[in-house]
């Protein structure tokens, strides 16, 4: 196969995955990408992008907490092939331990944060290796401040991933839930409504900002925003709503309209 082609089969996978949904199968995908040696370029960016994305925006919690993150940081430790980008591998094996401890509570953030510095040393102009870093210092380190710093230098170098927005969104909103002088729920709001004008089928953003939303008693702009993502993604609208079926009868009700329609 000529590289052309290669690069050709390559994008129209991870394309095809992207626009599906498979968020699993996209994240797997471009990791097991990253880990050729002597990848081109071209496809270890697209590798890399399909890779942040995919880990992102994987929401299955179940799936995530039974990983076998160990087996999959084998590969990452120890010497990096000199055949494989080094700053790659420092990335996703920073990436894979976030997971990990996210889903296991099993490591260390600071070790975290280093290895995801160090991959920015190596290369500081990949946007995921921020946003990562951010990510980590964000929802592990409470370390706001630098969180902010690096979701602003990530959309510096990629201002149209609605990801970078998504997740500087959620920095602001967590910040404002402990009551972090940097903390800002319009802020949140900004950056998760930019990101949906990016994105306008990313489902699970309507229901972020609804949830804001009802915390600002804006119940009529709760409401629209829950009657998006029933139309974008019934199916997940039917879990969203039965995570809050304890709560209120409507969101079991909700939760159980939703299921059965889909079928």
């Amino acid at each position: 196969m000529t590289r052309h082609n290669e690069l050709r089969s390559i994008t129209l996978d991870l394309e095809s995955a992207r626009q599906q949904g498979k968020w699993r199968k996209l994240a797997e995908h471009g990791q097991s990408l990253l880990l050729i040696p002597d990848l081109p370029d071209e496809a270890r960016s697209l590798a890399r992008g399909a890779t942040s994305d995919g880990y992102f925006r994987w929401d299955d919690e179940e799936e995530l907490r039974s990983l076998h993150y160990d087996d999959l940081l084998v590969p990452l430790q120890g010497d990096i092939p000199s055949t494989i980008d080094p700053a790659d591998q420092y990335w996703l094996r920073g990436l894979l331990q976030e997971k990990r401890l996210s889903y296991q509570r099993r490591g260390d953030w600071r070790q975290i944060v280093k290895d995801l510095s160090t991959a920015i040393e190596l290369s500081s102009m990949r946007s995921e290796y921020f946003f990562w870093r951010a990510s980590v210092y964000g929802f592990h380190g409470s370390d706001y401040s630098r969180a902010l710093l690096d979701c602003r230098k990530a959309i510096e170098l990629d201002p149209a991933k609605a990801t970078y927005f998504a997740g500087q969104g959620a920095i602001y909103i967590a910040a404002a839930a402990t009551n972090h002088p940097l903390g800002d729920m319009d802020k949140g709001i900004a950056d998760i409504s930019h990101a949906i004008q990016l994105e306008p089928t990313w489902a699970s953003l309507y229901w972020m900002r609804a949830q804001i939303y009802r915390t600002q008693e804006h119940d009529d702009k709760a409401i629209v925003d829950e009657r998006n993502l029933c139309d974008i993604d019934p199916l997940l609208a039917a879990r969203f709503f039965a995570t809050r079926a304890k709560e209120n009868q409507f969101h079991y009700e909700k939760a159980i309209h939703l299921w059965f329609a889909h079928f």
